[in-house]
């Protein structure tokens, strides 16, 4: 596991090399357009599942992987954490995040990128006008982000056809 401060503001961290071979190849295996979904609570307009992990499943191996794994990573970027919960999102054909701030109640996240899909639909986050950081979508990598009311990111293209973008999603709790 690779992670790696972006800049001097010590909130935005790249993150790399965080899951093993043998949960990468288990997950590029699925069927995801198959497997149980529902709708992300306030973003149910959006081309986007929530998918729904079943016991036994990958998805489970890999939140509790990151759980297993959260001192250390908490070690990493100056955090406590007590608690990671991942959730996981298949995004398809015209899903767009425009620029946005998450909510208040995100305060630590973690978003991984876990499927091969073209670099450019990765997180981009922004100084003002200006890029601060594009994370291109690279599997098995992604960014955590310390949500400080300035965390202003999202998507610069629309996940064309064909292509599945499946990342996950991780809140970390700190008390």
């Amino acid at each position: 596991m690779k992670i790696t401060q972006i800049d001097d503001r010590r909130d935005l961290f790249h993150i790399s090399e965080l899951l093993s071979a043998e949960l990468l190849k288990k997950l590029s295996e699925l069927p995801i357009e198959t497997l149980p979904f529902k709708k992300q609570e306030w973003q149910e307009d959006w081309n986007r599942r929530l998918l729904v992990p079943m016991p036994g499943s990958v998805f489970e191996d890999i939140a509790d992987f990151y759980e297993s794994n959260r001192k250390e990573i908490g070690k990493m970027i100056g955090l406590d954490i007590t608690k990671i919960d991942t959730r996981f999102w298949f995004d398809y054909e015209d899903f767009s995040c425009s620029r946005h701030l998450d909510n208040e109640g995100v305060d630590y996240v973690m978003q991984i990128f876990l499927l091969e899909a073209p670099a450019n639909l990765g997180t981009v986050f922004y100084n003002n006008d200006s890029v601060r950081k594009a994370f291109n979508f690279t599997k098995n990598s992604g960014y955590i982000m310390f949500n400080n009311g300035q965390q202003m990111h999202g998507m610069e293209q629309k996940v064309p056809k064909d292509v599945q973008r499946l990342t996950s999603y991780s809140y970390f709790q700190t008390r």
